[in-house]
């Protein structure tokens, strides 16, 4: 069985111009009053966590962080302080995973490059290169 599908402009119960218009102005100032309230909200737990890491509370600074991030906020120094409360905290995958962000947003930054390098030089799994076999250089010179 089919059901009727009904309209929003039916011509019983049409809305005239201006009440479209006073419903679009409403909406529109809904938007701009909660997405100014939104950034003072953001700006503040960035100054929030960016006070919590000049005190040295690195695991509250990253809890705030992540706080902003989860509100779809990525700016590359959000990832670069976030990277910075992991090297403190010694999580050193992290750091070098926000680094990584940061570096993604902002290429030519150097100080995310410098402490992206001083980051991969202090992870534990490096791996070195195991030297060659000695048949296996001497096969390689001959061919």
């Amino acid at each position: 069985m089919k059901q009727k599908m009904t309209y929003f402009f039916s011509t019983k119960n049409s809305l005239n111009f201006s009440d479209l218009r006073t419903a679009f102005q409403f909406s529109v100032l809904c938007f701009l009053f909660s997405s100014n309230a939104f950034s003072q909200n953001t700006e503040q737990l960035f100054q929030a966590a960016n006070q919590s890491y000049k005190q040295a509370n690195y695991p509250k600074a990253i809890e705030q962080y992540q706080a902003i991030i989860k509100q779809n906020i990525n700016t590359s120094e959000l990832y670069y302080n976030l990277g910075n409360a992991y090297y403190k905290t010694d999580q050193i995958g992290f750091a070098i995973l926000n680094y990584e962000k940061a570096l993604k947003l902002s290429p030519e930054d150097e100080d995310i490059l410098t402490n992206l390098k001083i980051a991969n030089l202090k992870t534990v799994d490096r791996l070195n290169a195991v030297p060659q076999l000695a048949i296996i250089s001497w096969w390689s010179t001959f061919v």
